[in-house]
C-alpha cells in the first residue's frame, strides 16, 4: 500500500490532535479526506460536528516511521 504525501499529514495530524483515549476530533470539512484514508490504518466515526478518527495499531507504526 502506498501513501501519497497528503494521506501522510493527514495521519501526523491524527496522531497530534489525539486525546488520552486515542480519538481526534475531526472538522467537518477534513472529515470526508479522513473518512478516505485506509480502514487499516485509521478508524473514523461522523459526529454531529464533524467527525473522530484515530490511528489503528498499523497506523501508529507506520506514523512512528514517517
Amino acid at each position: 500500500m502506498k501513501l501519497t504525501p497528503n494521506q501522510m499529514h493527514l495521519m501526523r495530524l491524527i496522531r497530534k490532535g489525539q486525546k488520552v483515549d486515542g480519538w481526534c476530533e475531526v472538522s467537518e470539512m477534513i472529515f470526508p479526506f479522513i473518512k478516505d484514508l485506509p480502514t487499516q490504518l485509521v478508524v473514523s466515526k461522523k459526529a454531529s460536528t464533524g467527525g473522530i478518527a484515530r490511528l489503528t495499531e498499523k497506523g501508529n507504526t507506520i506514523v512512528d516511521w514517517l
